[in-house]
C-alpha cells in the first residue's frame, strides 16, 4: 500500500548563511542567491543535496537504500527520487509566507535587514597577509526565517525510514551553503507540520492538501511530537573542544570603526542578528561581537602545525629548509605538485606532512586550475552579546624616536571589552581517520595551550593584550587518546 507524505519546515538561521549564485555582486566577490522577488532563498537542490550527503555519511544506510529514496543516475540502475523538495522561501516580519510576486518595499522587514559582508585574508608564516589572498564574502545574517516543503510517496513498510530521514534535519551537523567548516549554514527548526495518508483515499484529503499547501502562516498549529526539534548528538560530527575562555584583562577581536561622541574609534568586529518576539513577529536587530570560526581555525592551524613539525622532527635546518615556510603556510594547498617538484629526499620529508594536510584541508588555485580538499574540522563562530559586557576606551599614540614626543596623526582610540567570557567549540567529522599518532598528539598539545593561556584568541596578543585562559579544568576528548 502506497502512502503520501508532505511536511512543512520553518527554520531560523543561527549562524551566517552563504548560498551564492556563482556570480559577482557589484563591488563584491560573491552574490547571494535570490528568488523571483529578488529576495534571498534556499535552493531546493542545496537542501536535497546536503540531506542525501549527511544520510549517506552517517553510515546507517546502504547505498541501495539511499538510491532508492533519493534516486540514482547509475548506468543500468537509474531511478527517480521519491522526494520532492521545494525552495526555501523567506518569511516576512510576521513570519508569513508569500508565494507569488510581491513588492519588498511594502514590508519594511525586507529592507530592514542587510547582508553580512566579511573580508578575509590568508596569513603567511610571518603573521602578515599573503599577497593576492584577500577576498570578501556576502552572507545572510542570523535570525532569518525560511520555510520549505518535503513530499514523498512510499510503501507502508518504509514509514520508519522516512521518519528517521526527516529527523536528520534536527542534527546540528546539518548545515547549508558554503563555508560550513567555519560554522556557516547552521539553523534551528522552529516549526513543523505534516500530513500523511493512503494514496487510495486521496479524494478524501484533496481539500486538506490544497489548504496545507496554500497556508501562509506556517507557525500556526505546529506539531511537537512527530520529530524532535533538536538532537544533542550529531550523526556526522564529534565534539573535539568545548571550552569556556575568559580574557585576563581588556580584550578585543578584529577591527571595526565606530562612532562615540562624534569621534571615530576602533572597536571589536560585530554583526547584527534579527530578534523575534514571542508572537513570532520581528522585534529588533541585536549587535553582537563576533569571533569568526575562520579566525579560530587559523590560530588552531598554526599552533597545531608547530607541534606537528616538532613531533616529526622537521626543523628549519632540515633538508628542505629553503621551502619550509612556503610549504607549511603558503603552498600547503599545492601538496601533490610540491612533492613532484622535489628531489627524492625532500619528497620523503614533505610526505610526512600528509596527515596535517588531510586534517585541515587546503585550497590552491594555480594557473586557472583549482585544487581543494575540505577541512575535517568544523569551527563555528563565537558570539558575545555587547549588553553582557563592560567596555573601556584606551588611547594610544606613537612616539618619535628622535624627539621623544608624540608623532602627528598617530593618535587613535580603541574600545576594548573588560574580561569577557566566551565558549569555543571545535568539531571533528566522524568519518575522519587519523593518519598517524603525531597529529593526535599535536592536537592534544594545541588544546592544552588553548586551555592554559598560551594560545590567546584575541587581537594584539603580540603585545600581551587580550590574553585568554580556560575558566575550568579541561579533559582531552576520547577521540584523541
Amino acid at each position: 500500500m502506497k502512502k503520501f507524505f508532505i511536511g512543512r519546515f520553518v527554520i531560523e538561521t543561527k549562524t551566517p548563511l552563504a548560498i551564492h549564485s556563482g556570480e559577482r555582486d557589484i563591488g563584491r566577490d560573491t552574490e547571494i542567491a535570490k528568488d523571483w522577488n529578488n529576495l534571498p532563498y534556499l535552493p531546493a537542490t542545496s537542501i536535497a543535496g546536503v540531506w542525501r550527503s549527511i544520510l549517506k555519511n552517517s553510515g546507517r544506510y546502504s547505498d541501495k537504500v539511499i538510491n532508492d529514496w533519493f534516486g540514482s543516475c547509475d548506468n543500468g540502475s537509474s531511478c527517480a527520487s521519491r522526494f520532492v523538495v521545494t525552495d526555501g522561501l523567506l518569511l516576512d516580519c510576521k513570519s508569513q509566507l508569500h508565494f507569488g510576486l510581491i513588492d519588498p518595499q511594502n514590508d519594511s522587514f525586507y529592507s530592514f535587514f542587510e547582508e553580512v559582508h566579511r573580508e578575509r585574508t590568508a596569513i603567511n608564516a610571518r603573521g602578515a597577509a599573503k599577497n593576492e589572498a584577500k577576498f570578501d564574502s556576502s552572507n545572510l545574517p542570523i535570525g532569518l526565517r525560511f520555510s520549505f516543503d518535503v513530499e514523498a510517496v512510499f510503501e507502508d513498510d518504509a514509514e520508519n525510514d522516512l521518519k528517521n530521514f526527516i529527523q536528520i534535519f534536527a542534527d546540528f551537523g546539518f548545515t547549508l551553503g558554503s563555508n560550513t567548516s567555519n560554522g556557516f549554514g547552521a539553523f534551528d527548526i522552529i516549526g513543523f507540520r505534516h500530513m500523511c495518508f493512503d494514496l487510495s483515499r486521496i479524494e478524501d484529503y484533496q481539500e486538506q492538501l490544497v489548504e496545507f499547501r496554500k497556508n501562509i502562516d506556517p507557525l500556526k498549529n505546529i506539531e511537537k511530537d512527530y520529530i524532535r526539534y533538536s538532537i544533542h548528538e550529531s550523526e556526522c560530527l564529534t565534539e573535539l573542544v568545548n571550552m569556556e575562555l575568559q580574557a585576563l584583562d581588556t580584550w578585543k577581536i578584529g577591527s571595526q570603526e565606530r562612532k562615540v561622541a562624534n569621534k571615530k574609534v576602533s572597536g571589536s568586529y560585530s554583526e547584527k542578528a534579527l530578534v523575534w518576539d514571542q508572537s513570532n513577529r520581528f522585534d529588533s536587530l541585536r549587535e553582537r561581537v563576533v569571533i569568526m570560526g575562520s579566525t579560530i581555525k587559523g590560530i588552531f592551524l598554526h599552533r597545531t602545525l608547530y607541534h606537528y613539525l616538532k613531533l616529526k622532527g622537521i626543523y628549519a635546518e632540515d633538508v628542505f629548509a629553503e621551502t619550509a615556510n612556503e610549504f607549511c603556510f603558503d603552498l600547503i594547498g599545492d601538496f601533490q605538485t610540491k612533492q613532484e617538484e622535489q628531489s627524492e629526499g625532500k619528497r620523503e620529508d614533505l610526505g610526512r606532512l600528509a596527515a596535517f594536510v588531510d586534517l585541515f584541508g587546503y585550497v590552491n588555485i594555480k594557473g586557472g586550475t583549482s585544487r581543494a580538499r575540505a577541512s575535517n574540522l568544523v569551527v563555528p563562530d563565537v558570539y558575545i552579546d555587547v549588553r553582557d559586557t563592560n567596555e573601556i576606551q584606551r588611547t594610544h599614540n606613537k612616539i618619535d624616536v628622535f624627539s621623544g614626543g608624540t608623532m602627528d596623526t598617530a593618535l587613535f582610540t580603541e574600545i576594548r571589552l573588560k574580561k569577557p567570557k566566551f565558549n569555543v567549540k571545535i568539531y571533528l567529522n566522524k568519518n575522519y581517520n587519523f593518519l598517524d599518532q603525531e597529529i593526535k598528539e599535536a592536537l592534544k598539545r594545541t588544546i592544552c595551550d588553548l586551555a592554559e593561556g598560551y594560545l590567546p584568541v584575541s587581537t594584539g596578543s603580540g603585545r600581551q593584550a587580550g590574553m585568554t585562559k580556560s575558566t575550568g579544568n579541561y579533559t582531552v576528548p576520547g577521540v584523541l587518546n
